[in-house]
């Protein structure tokens, strides 16, 4: 298939911050308008990382809401009306959880099962320190 074409199948596992109250992630189509409808109700991107499927970007993204809810036992911050555009049960509060700790994360999950060399976008922050084993 053309590069367009495998394009259209590629997702993001993204993480837009609400600095400096909450963290969200979640997921979005490449080429999608998730983000950016983020972005319009005031939620900065952070980064993303590129992978083959949207069910890779699903499972990653249930990933760490278990990790936030089961491991670290942090709730969700936002409710819906202040997210009308959805996402509200995907944060997580700003103070406890770092962006940098969970891109962290991802990537020694992602290592554990098997994803070799990521491809990572940084959304202009030069704050962000990647952890490479």
């Amino acid at each position: 298939p053309s590069s367009d074409a495998s394009q259209r199948h590629r997702s993001d596992v993204t993480y837009p911050c609400s600095s400096p109250d909450a963290l969200k992630v979640g997921i979005a189509a490449a080429g999608g308008r998730r983000i950016q409808t983020h972005e319009a109700r005031g939620w900065k991107h952070l980064w993303s990382i590129d992978l083959p499927t949207g069910d890779d970007a699903y499972n990653f993204e249930q990933t760490v809401l278990r990790y936030w809810r089961d491991d670290l036992g942090l709730p969700a911050v936002v409710d819906s009306q202040t997210m009308p555009q959805g996402g509200a049960t995907e944060t997580v509060s700003a103070q406890e959880v770092s962006s940098t700790d969970v891109l962290n994360f991802v990537l020694r999950v992602m290592e554990e099962q098997g994803f070799t060399h990521p491809e990572v976008h940084i959304a202009g922050d030069p704050t962000f320190q990647i952890e490479r084993g």
